[in-house]
């Protein structure tokens, strides 16, 4: 298993520990949202609206991607019933829509722990004929102290940092990998305590915690220890009302060379992938340069291979039309795809 898939599951796992779900009852929530891959050679940003009553929740998004001059917009709507147990998402522009019944996902999550299970087993097999030496990651949560005012709500600033630094044992190169979590809490909100209710309900219905077992194991197969990372999530003490999630790689082969350049002067071409492709002519032209400097958007971090950013917008207390949580009147079923 290489060990860009191995951080892949680490990042993803860690996600999931600390993004808690964004619901609440009797409360429609409005996030803006925006991600960047690859130094911004593809971005998406778009909202998400969600609308919650009860046990029943429906997420509105919309969604534009740029990949190079293509930029189509997707809209997609999807409703959780807790009460019916099952998840229905709609396409408003075909009128078509699926269904996934909590047991398929139940089984969903137990194909995806046993095979995390098989790739910690074969990543122990193989770990001693590897070339790429892994220290164990350093995982930290710093409450910096920062204060901001996001949707009306006072909120504390803290940074999840998770540090990986890698060493090839025949070349001597080294490298860092590096997950961080730029987090803005509150303490008090809108529809906290429903929100609590709900998520508790919907772990049990789901059941989160089947397949933690794997889960602890793996990550601790990779120097991660759980109780220490629930211990250090602890920290950050609130909800979430902004999140700047980015990871970095830095290093790698021919790392030592490039430093010794760096010594001696000598510059290295951009490793930017959009850089490198607005070079090929591939990203706009002269006489646009000023019509695009007016309209540019914040990029991403510097050499981040991925960035998201999550922004609450408005928390609304205030009853729910229960037709919102019901399939609409002339949408036609069809079938996963697989």
């Amino acid at each position: 298993m290489s060990n860009t898939k191995m951080w892949q599951i680490i990042a993803a796992t860690i996600c999931l520990l600390v993004v808690p779900l964004m619901v609440s009852a009797d409360v429609t929530v409005k996030q803006k949202t925006s991600a960047a891959i690859a130094g911004g050679v593809i971005k998406s940003s778009g909202t998400i609206t969600t609308m919650i009553s009860g046990d029943k929740e429906r997420n509105d998004s919309e969604m534009k991607t740029k990949v190079l001059i293509s930029s189509p917009t997707v809209k997609t709507i999807d409703i959780m019933r807790l009460d019916k147990e099952v998840v229905w998402n709609l396409d408003p522009k075909k009128q078509t829509y699926t269904e996934m019944t909590f047991a398929e996902m139940r089984a969903l999550m137990d194909s995806a722990s046993a095979q995390m299970q098989a790739m910690a087993q074969e990543s122990k097999e193989r770990k001693h004929n590897e070339d790429v030496e892994v220290s164990p990651p350093q995982f930290k949560v710093e409450r910096t102290g920062n204060k901001a005012t996001i949707a009306g709500y006072a909120c504390e600033e803290a940074v999840m940092t998770v540090i990986t630094k890698t060493k090839d044992k025949k070349t001597g190169d080294t490298g860092t990998f590096t997950l961080q979590n730029r987090m803005w809490v509150t303490r008090d909100w809108a529809g906290q305590n429903e929100y609590e209710a709900f998520s508790t309900k919907m772990a049990a219905k789901m059941g989160f915690g089947r397949g933690m077992e794997s889960t602890q194991s793996y990550l601790a197969m990779m120097g991660l220890d759980a109780e220490d990372l629930h211990r250090e999530m602890a920290k950050v003490g609130g909800f979430p009302m902004k999140q700047e999630m980015s990871m970095f790689a830095f290093g790698g082969p021919g790392t030592q060379k490039a430093e010794a350049k760096e010594k001696s002067g000598e510059t290295e071409e951009s490793a930017n992938p959009a850089d490198k492709l607005k070079k090929l002519g591939l990203f706009g032209k002269k006489k646009d340069k000023e019509k695009e400097e007016k309209s540019k958007e914040a990029g991403p971090p510097p050499g981040a291979l991925f960035s998201m950013t999550v922004e609450v917008e408005s928390v609304t207390s205030g009853s729910v039309d229960g037709s919102q949580f019901e399939v609409p009147a002339g949408y036609k079923k069809v079938e996963k795809k697989k």
